[in-house]
């Protein structure tokens, strides 16, 4: 599962260098297995974080400006929004250290999945997103693999 628009094909390659690295070591792993952390595939160009919390009605709506972010269940499932950047109201500053903007919530983003075991979801830079979402289930426990991906 890729969503994005159309404006971006061909902007970025998803499919060589890093990405390729990524899904390599995804696709090697026993994900299940593989404990809570960082891990460094790249230095600073590759960075895999495991993850687990529970989720939540509301999120926050973020951008990165020098990272992909691909965020893909392991284990549980959650709802994951889009929205463009560009239609939303930033509520922080850009945070160089973190790279990462915030935005204010709403409840009509422009795309809205629910990511199961196995689902994957790559976001632009230009692209808002706000995962830990809960589904109409409830709040539930997820596992998830947010890799950065610079550019």
């Amino acid at each position: 599962m890729q969503i994005t628009n159309l404006a971006l094909n061909g902007k970025y390659d998803y499919l060589t260098g890093r990405f390729q690295q990524l899904f390599t070591f995804l696709k090697e792993q026993d994900l299940s297995a593989l404990p809570v952390g960082k891990y460094k595939l790249d230095g600073d160009n590759l960075i895999v974080n495991v993850q687990s919390y529970d989720t939540t009605p509301t999120s926050k709506y973020e951008t990165h400006r020098n990272y992909f972010d691909l965020q893909m269940v392991v284990e549980g499932e959650e709802r994951f929004c889009v929205a463009p950047a560009s239609q939303l109201t930033p509520n922080t500053e850009y945070n160089p250290v973190k790279d990462v903007t915030f935005y204010q919530w709403t409840d009509e983003p422009t795309v809205d999945v629910i990511l199961q075991a196995g689902d994957y979801i790559i976001v632009a830079p230009e692209e808002a997103h706000a995962p830990h979402l809960m589904t109409k289930a409830g709040p539930g426990t997820v596992k998830k693999i947010v890799a950065k991906i610079h550019l």
